[in-house]
């Protein structure tokens, strides 16, 4: 009676350990169910947003290898096949509309720059064209270098927004990438929850084998327990492969058979060593799954051999159990090639944190940063650790108003973006313009978990829309002044009302003409600085006797100056200072350099101009007693349009052009042009050229000066 009962309360333990066994089974199973489903889910976008890669950077192909061998036929047909498969690779992410990863920013921002990097692409074939059409019609050099300048500068702006384009795809990949991680660590959860429940199941199968041997009744609830059991085995993600004590195949579950693609018959009695590639052998030798006693082991880095040949990265554990006293290594393979392209891609994104040219900041939801690049350190001073849990405001400048800001964060709640210009102030103090675009990243649930901000420093651009912007109002005026003088002395002259006075009629004309002048002076300005930005400005290089030139220059430029009240003074007359160069714009220099000293030059001014040498080179000096340049302008001087005071460059006149003119003429004849200055005191602009020597070929010294200067020059 007593051992009935003992068999009733084994039997009763036993049912209740297999109950609790299949409901926590059962939840584990739904669990990883769901996990897989999901993952799938993901990782079926996760591949389509990657086969993106390719697509998109064949996109760049057809610019730079046209601009190498200039085959402009067939690039465009190589940019549309390329285009055709990016549109059908970015077709396929519109099919994943029900994930839970929404990624409509993204693909919003990559339509955007897709356009953007097609239209650019296009404008480099049509100017590599432009470029094979000008050299099969052996059009000038410098037109074809003007065209591959042009092409150049625009496969540069592609180049940009290709990067940016990457930087979009590794953008989703990441996003993609991690909650994949987040999967696959649910999954490893479960699915070790589920290796225990096999090895309790194996140990409560045991037990039930013993129990119910005894009736035929007790036998097959064993065989329906060891049936739902292989189904359990059978239905994990994870392939169990059991082999012997000398390690020879038992088993394999279905999810190995597809892992491995081969079936359990197959493989049964193979050695498990024939299902690694060679390489990994050593380490599963090594490993001794066969020795071990109880616990488990582990090979994180192993490779995997499919029927075909054809390999997987595989992670491999292995536990030693005792089976009615005989040894079974029971090995869990986990085919780790996802998450492996997974760990690549995250890398990849981190590479592209690290050397992308804009800076970037990331926040947290509460606006804290977590972390910034050392394009953010180069933009703003700012090192990681000085800004590493502050808010952004301590970038503020103070020039934006509250309701700016107010404005910016209600767009981003609204919309999840929000870009624009925007002053910032850098470590040192120094204000800076700046274009911003803020993206908010949310989790799956859709909650935002951080703020990422892209910027670019854009000082130099703004600097450089001002600088032109004055040139446009200047050359306007100057432009206007002198087209108003000309109407108004036609208008009378036409009227017939100055018929009766010659003397006003001659001065009519004659204030005519010297605006005329005036108008020729200016428009020739800016046609010498195009020529010289399309290398189309021509040289003809002859001996020039540069003391004499001087003495016609201020001879020339005296009745300028006396208009302003100034006088021109030559200190020093050379009759003979011999050099190689250009006499036509040699004087242009000096007629620059002269106006200028005098349009600075206070009434009653003097300006003086001085001719000497040394061993090697003839310097001309230009010095006058205005009021100096700041020592802040020195860089800008001889830069296009560059004016210390546009408010007195419209007093007296010029377009900023004058000393950029002069510079790049002495450049090209191979000298030196420079200036020194004392704000109150006195400004001294000079340039030098080689003296010409007696042995001198003046061909020779034509090619010595072009070689120097990197220019085609022409000896007459």
């Amino acid at each position: 009676m007593i051992k009935q009962e003992r068999h009733t309360l084994a039997y009763g333990v036993a049912g209740l350990l297999i109950l609790t066994f299949f409901v926590w089974t059962f939840n584990l199973l739904f669990g990883i169910q769901n996990h897989w489903a999901e993952s799938n889910s993901v990782t079926a976008m996760d591949k389509d947003v990657h086969a993106l890669f390719d697509p998109w950077r064949n996109l760049n192909r057809p610019g730079n290898d046209v601009l190498e061998n200039y085959e402009v036929a067939a690039q465009q047909q190589a940019l549309g096949r390329h285009l055709q498969e990016y549109r059908q690779a970015r077709g396929r992410l519109d099919m994943h509309s029900r994930s839970q990863v929404d990624l409509s920013d993204y693909y919003r921002d990559m339509d955007a720059v897709a356009l953007e990097v097609e239209t650019l692409a296009r404008r480099v074939l049509d100017l590599a064209e432009e470029r094979e059409s000008l050299r099969l019609a052996a059009a000038d050099p410098a037109q074809i270098s003007a065209a591959e300048t042009e092409a150049a500068t625009t496969m540069a702006q592609m180049d940009q927004a290709f990067q940016s384009g990457l930087e979009i795809i590794a953008g989703m990949d990441q996003l993609l990438d991690q909650r994949l991680l987040d999967l696959d660590a649910a999954r490893r959860v479960g699915v070790r929850s589920l290796y225990l429940i096999v090895i309790v199941a194996l140990f409560s199968s045991a037990l039930s084998l013993v129990l119910l041997r005894r009736t035929s009744a007790q036998g097959e609830a064993l065989r329906s327990g060891s049936q739902r059991l292989n189904a359990i085995v059978d239905n994990v993600v994870d392939g169990v492969v059991t082999v012997d004590e000398r390690g020879n195949v038992e088993s394999l579950n279905r999810t190995a058979e597809s892992m491995f693609d081969y079936s359990s018959d197959s493989v049964v009695g193979w050695n498990f060593r024939r299902l690694i590639q060679p390489e990994s052998r050593p380490l599963y030798d090594a490993a001794d799954f066969q020795s071990r006693s109880q616990s488990p082991g582990r090979i994180s880095e192993a490779t995997g051999m499919r029927s075909d040949g054809s390999a997987f990265a595989m992670e491999l554990e292995g536990t030693r159990i005792s089976v009615e006293g005989r040894p079974i290594i029971i090995h869990i393979v986990r085919d780790v090639t996802e998450r492996k392209r997974s760990e690549k891609r995250l890398q990849l994104a981190a590479t592209v944190f690290e050397n992308t040219s804009e800076g970037i900041m990331i926040t947290d939801r509460d606006a804290r940063i977590q972390s910034t690049n050392p394009a953010f350190t180069a933009i703003t001073g700012f090192a990681p650790e000085e800004v590493l849990g502050q808010n952004p405001r301590i970038l503020q400048s103070g020039m934006q108003t509250r309701e700016f800001y107010e404005a910016m964060w209600k767009s981003i709640s609204d919309t999840g973006h929000w870009h624009g210009e925007i002053i910032n102030r850098r470590k040192n103090g120094e204000d800076y313009t700046q274009w911003l675009n803020i993206n908010s990243v949310k989790d799956g649930s859709g909650q935002v978990t951080h703020y990422v901000g892209v910027t670019f420093d854009i000082s130099e651009l703004k600097a450089s829309e001002r600088i032109k912007d004055e040139f446009i109002a200047t050359v306007s005026h100057e432009l206007r002044t002198p087209l108003t003088s000309i109407h108004g002395s036609l208008s009378l002259l036409d009227s017939g009302v100055p018929a009766k006075s010659p003397e006003k009629s001659a001065d009519l004309i004659r204030i005519a003409k010297d605006n005329s002048q005036r108008l020729v002076r200016l428009i020739d300005d800016i046609l010498s600085i195009a020529k010289i930005e399309s290398e189309k400005m021509k040289f003809h290089l002859r001996p020039v006797n540069l003391g004499k030139l001087v003495m016609d220059a201020v001879e020339a430029n005296q009745d300028y100056a006396q208009q302003f009240g100034v006088h021109l003074q030559l200190d020093t007359g050379v009759e003979n200072a011999w050099v190689l160069g250009d006499k036509d714009r040699l004087m242009q220099v000096l007629t620059n350099l002269l106006s200028n000293a005098v349009k600075h030059s206070p009434e009653d001014g003097v300006i003086r101009v001085e001719t000497v040498h040394n061993d090697a080179y003839w310097r001309v000096t230009v010095t006058d007693n205005g009021a100096g340049i700041p020592e802040s302008f020195y860089d800008e001087v001889f830069k296009k349009f560059a004016q210390a005071d546009a408010t007195d460059r419209r007093k007296r006149g010029g377009t900023g052009l004058g000393l950029s003119i002069s510079k790049a003429i002495i450049d090209r004849l191979g000298g030196r042009i420079a200036f020194e200055s004392v704000p109150g005191v006195r400004t001294c602009f000079y340039f030098e050229l080689p003296i010409m020597q007696p042995h001198w070929d003046v061909e020779a010294g034509a090619e010595r000066i072009a070689a120097s200067a990197g220019f085609a020059a022409h000896a007459d």
